[in-house]
């Protein structure tokens, strides 16, 4: 049994993780992530769901029901994103941070598909039509575009602060 991660760069290894070697394993550059794995599942579960409420409800003539699709695709977006964003991360340390982009892009849209489900079905009634219902969804687009340009930004700040300790980064030296 060969352990295919052994000798690679620490940094791209996420602590917490079990990294478990895909078999056969010819060159040891191909990694199987526990967390990537239950993202795929995840997202197949998903899928499988918004296809059953694509056959079994006639949503596109129900304006009522698009919020739950548009809730329903970002639960399947997230996922999806996410174990790209796992799977792929161990490719480079320049790729690791792109996925993980993509990673917390997706989080935060998923984020802004619950808030316009919980807008649309679950919003208490006497609220509906007063000023915060009214704010309730462009606050959440809001939130989702900051959230995801303040952590990306936040980890390319981390990666400029490594550059400045004497370690490659995007930053220069």
């Amino acid at each position: 049994d060969t352990e295919c991660w052994a000798g690679w760069p620490t940094d791209l290894l996420q602590y917490g993780f079990s990294y478990v070697p895909m078999h056969p394993c010819p060159f040891g550059e191909e990694l199987s992530l526990n967390k990537a794995d239950l993202a795929v599942s995840h997202f197949r579960y998903f899928l499988w769901k918004l296809f059953i409420l694509l056959f079994a409800w006639d949503i596109w003539n129900d304006p009522f029901a698009w919020p739950f699709l548009t809730y329903m695709v970002t639960c399947c977006l997230y996922p999806l994103a996410s174990s790209f964003a796992h799977t792929f991360s161990t490719m480079s340390t320049q790729a690791r941070h792109i996925c993980y982009f993509f990673d917390y892009g997706a989080l935060a849209l998923y984020s802004l598909g619950s808030a316009i489900a919980y807008s649309a079905y679950i919003f208490p009634e006497e609220w509906i039509g007063g000023t915060f219902h009214h704010c309730y969804v462009f606050v959440a687009v809001l939130n989702t575009v900051l959230s995801t340009s303040l952590s990306c930004y936040s980890r390319y700040c981390g990666l400029c602060h490594l550059n400045m300790k004497g370690n490659s980064g995007p930053c220069g030296k």
